[in-house]
């Protein structure tokens, strides 16, 4: 579970805690098939407005694959009061294993709506992920 969010003083962040809740109710109240309570890993990410990088997400898979993963980890910034930050390299780049692409659109001539299609029609038929922002910059005439 990744959050956005530090709760001090709390066990853990709220998502963690949601989660981890939810499923011991459901295994008391015999509503789930799990037997053994499975592992649940929490941690914190875009804290002090860092934004997330891949780096940050291929740090954070690791620690999943790890033999004994970190619980309730920071990735993105040093958090050198609990010493729980997970280490990542800044210069991990995913566009080496990705194509990138910039649609543009008047926003009222129907290239918009198009380029969402576009971009629908990559993500569903073809075997690529796709994954649109959408952006609008809005220029003033000067005085």
């Amino acid at each position: 579970m990744l959050d956005r969010t530090k709760e001090p003083g709390a066990i853990g962040e709220p998502l963690y805690l949601d989660v981890r809740t939810a499923l011991g109710e459901a295994m008391a109240d015999g509503l789930t098939k799990i037997q053994k309570y499975p592992v649940v890993i929490g941690g914190r990410y875009g804290l002090g407005s860092k934004e997330f990088t891949p780096a940050m997400v291929k740090a954070v898979f690791d620690n999943l694959d790890a033999a004994k993963p970190r619980n309730h980890f920071t990735v993105g910034i040093n958090d050198d009061v609990t010493g729980s930050s997970l280490d990542y390299d800044p210069s991990f780049d995913i566009k080496q294993r990705a194509y990138t692409a910039m649609f543009y659109g008047l926003g009222s001539d129907g290239t918009v709506g198009a380029n969402k299609n576009s971009i629908k029609i990559i993500g569903e038929e073809t075997d690529n992920y796709a994954r649109a922002i959408s952006s609008m910059t809005v220029k003033r005439p000067a005085p």
